[in-house]
């Protein structure tokens, strides 16, 4: 396999952010069973996420509790937070005086208390389990960074507590210059910019989303334009343009893109250290997607051994096996070994000018080795061990997030007239990181789940994972499951146009036309 094959295949995985669009042909679910559970699967899923969304939010009280506000790192033993109408109406050192009658009590006594994790960079176009990975992990917050109008449903349905989910930003479908599926929106000329920017400001997209093949002259006309419908503009520093100009125009950047070059994985000559000292933007480095270039005894360990592969599909699992076979074959130096080392070598580098950092995962997308949630907590361990503190490492998923979304004082932040999205911890994270996991209950919106509610969706998701529990008694009964389901919900937050199209290809496939009719009813 030569060079070019190895760029090609760390393109797909690693630089694209995308993935294809659903097969035409079809899959015969006789020749390949487990992606019919696949969609069995997704419908348990999405009952389970209708079940939650039943919950409301009420009038909350948290004593007793050590409360740690990011921004500043201020730590309030003994507090007390007082939850009404989704939002933070008080917080700070327990007040007995304050009446708790009309509130549901915590006890959070020898327990901490953070703003909920947000995953700054995320795909939520496939899979459903993500929104359950995410809140089981702590994650209250993600934004989108490949958005598709249908999204847009999604969101509203999280904001009026509808589906229970993380609150959802969402960056614009991919500005590009050549096309990569569904996730991409083509642009060759200035006509063109205009009109995707006046239609995703329509739309009701978050941000601008930009990809690796943008010319100069349509860089500038991006920026130009975003500006003026007062949009901000993140994601990949395209190819051709130079650090200096894109962190002049550019809000998040992704990856280290331009940092350490699409084309080579070497780290660029300009002078990228006192670059980002001048115009401090917001990175997200994503460390964690360099786990799509796992291989040999790491690799075997994650698929069979793992924590997080317990969450993970069968049908996806099988992936990861293929993906393992790939990464197998390249040479010890792999350009996905070289893009991981050199993106270390450029954080450490930069920490002498303090950068502006989030924390990001990449998940979502369907690309091997990434679990949504999990990821979060092994980018930040990763943050840790290069050096941040752990308060500086909380920050980036916390009150950096939320100035990175725009959204500064609302979110991030245990004080007053945030929305209450915050964790209750068994451990100080302010001691060690790693005990961001010891997660004993989850706030979202105003919205209780307690330890065993958070037990409960672990339980259903590693029984419904478990290859040796049957879903369905037959091929037949499984797509009876499939269009019974699709019948019923319409809603965007289950019904994705693309997995429909590609569900109903399946079924005629499968042979099964009458049923495949039913569900492009829904498309």
């Amino acid at each position: 396999m030569g060079a070019i094959k190895y760029l090609v295949i760390l393109l797909f995985f690693f630089h694209s952010c995308d993935k294809n669009s659903p097969n035409d042909k079809g899959t015969d679910f006789t020749t390949n069973p487990l992606k019919l559970r696949s969609y069995v699967e997704e419908i348990k899923v999405n009952q389970m996420l209708l079940k939650l969304s039943g919950l409301k939010p009420k009038p909350i009280a948290i004593i007793n509790g050590t409360l740690i506000e990011p921004q500043n790192g201020e730590v309030i033993n003994d507090g007390i937070i007082l939850i009404e109408d989704e939002r933070i109406v008080y917080s700070g050192l327990n007040d007995n005086n304050i009446l708790l009658d009309k509130y549901e009590v915590i006890d959070a006594e020898n327990k901490y208390v953070i703003p909920g994790l947000v995953d700054m960079h995320v795909h939520t176009a496939y899979r459903n389990d993500q929104k359950l990975l995410n809140l089981i992990n702590g994650v209250t917050s993600v934004r989108e960074m490949a958005g598709q109008q249908w999204m847009i449903g999604v969101r509203e349905n999280i904001r009026n507590s509808r589906l229970m989910a993380p609150n959802l930003y969402i960056a614009s479908n991919m500005l590009n210059y050549y096309s990569l599926g569904m996730h991409t929106t083509v642009v060759k000329s200035k006509k063109d910019v205009e009109k995707a920017i006046s239609e995703f400001e329509n739309i009701g997209y978050n941000y601008i989303k930009i990809w690796n093949n943008i010319p100069n002259n349509l860089f500038d006309t991006i920026i130009t334009e975003a500006e003026r419908h007062n949009l901000k503009v993140v994601g990949h520093i395209p190819m051709n343009v130079n650090i200096a100009d894109a962190l002049a125009g550019m809000y998040t950047l992704e990856h280290f893109k331009g940092y350490v070059s699409n084309n080579n994985q070497e780290i660029t000559d300009e002078n990228y250290v006192e670059l980002t000292n001048k115009y401090q933007p917001w990175l997200c480095p994503t460390f964690y997607t360099t786990n799509v270039g796992l291989s040999g005894a790491v690799a075997d360990s994650m698929i069979k051994r793992s924590e997080e592969s317990k969450y993970v599909s069968p049908f996806e699992l099988e992936k990861w096996e293929e993906s393992k076979k790939i990464n197998d074959k390249l040479p010890k130096n792999s350009p996905y070994i070289k893009q991981a080392r050199n993106m270390k070598i450029v954080f450490q580098n930069l920490n002498t000018v303090n950068p502006r950092y989030l924390a990001g995962t990449d998940s979502g997308g369907g690309f091997s080795f990434l679990v949504p949630g999990f990821g979060l907590h092994d980018e930040l361990k990763t943050f840790n061990e290069l050096g941040m503190t752990p308060l500086e490492t909380l920050q980036t998923a916390t009150s950096n997030a939320a100035k990175g979304l725009l959204r500064e004082g609302k979110l991030g932040t245990l004080k007053e007239g945030a929305r209450a999205d915050f964790l209750i911890l068994n451990a100080n994270p302010l001691e060690k990181i790693t005990h961001l996991k010891s997660i004993d209950e989850v706030i979202i919106r105003g919205i209780r789940l307690d330890n065993k509610q958070i037990s409960s969706i672990k339980e259903f998701l590693t029984k419904l994972y478990d290859k040796n529990n049957t879903l369905y008694k037959d091929e037949k009964d499984g797509v009876k499951i499939l269009v019974d389901f699709y019948k019923k919900n319409r809603s965007p937050s289950f019904s994705k146009p693309h997995i429909l199209k590609e569900i109903a290809n399946d079924l005629k496939a499968s042979g099964f036309y009458q049923e495949a009719a039913v569900i492009e009813q829904n498309i």
